[in-house]
């Protein structure tokens, strides 16, 4: 395996975040955050560490478990770590990408566009609603060998009832599912804030 740490790899900037789609909320999160008890670390690092092939060969996650758990942060920490090394990448939930794909994200590329295009997609919250859209963009990918990654608050063993057997066998057939539970993020951020108030 690759040493993380001995990869080729930049800073980011305001406009790496501009053109991945990423909020200033998220910045900074790390993986650092995340105890090393926790099980889905492993296969998160793991992932990053073998990210140049994961990447280049179309494989991708699926990240799943209950709200604030922080899947989204995750999915996020990986898209920073491509980003890092060159390739392109664009975060988008997936409410927005199916009321939004037709805007232009920039003057020449639609929302659509970019979601095609880029070498990483993240696709967050995934839902039943409009996943016609949803699966006709995860095929699109898949038939080139580019990866995504998915999060969604739907239990495993429910994916394929409440989205489903098209595009769950889409989603099966290129990604890694990954249960994540443990840290309430929200919890901790409005900890982090109550801390902050406290007159010391």
């Amino acid at each position: 395996m690759e040493n993380i740490n001995t990869i080729n790899r930049r800073r980011l900037t305001p406009e790496d975040f501009r053109l991945m789609n990423i909020g200033e909320g998220y910045w900074n999160v790390s993986i650092s955050n995340i105890p090393d008890n926790f099980k889905y670390k492993r296969y998160i690092l793991n992932y990053i560490t073998n990210l140049d092939n994961m990447i280049r060969n179309g494989w991708g996650l699926l990240l799943y478990g209950e709200y604030s758990s922080g899947k989204t942060a995750l999915a996020i920490i990986i898209g920073k770590e491509a980003r890092r090394r060159g390739f392109t990448v664009f975060f988008i939930s997936a409410l927005d990408y199916i009321y939004s794909r037709k805007q232009l994200f920039n003057e020449d590329e639609t929302i659509e566009d970019r979601c095609k295009s880029v070498d990483l997609l993240i696709i967050d919250d995934i839902i039943p609603d409009g996943i016609d859209k949803i699966e006709e963009l995860i095929r699109y990918r898949n038939s080139r060998k580019k990866a995504v990654i998915v999060t969604t608050n739907i239990e495993q063993k429910e994916i394929k009832d409440k989205l489903g057997l098209s595009l769950t066998e889409v989603l099966m057939g290129a990604t890694l599912p990954i249960l994540i539970k443990g840290i309430n993020w929200r919890q901790i951020e409005k900890k982090k804030i109550e801390e902050s108030l406290i007159v010391k």
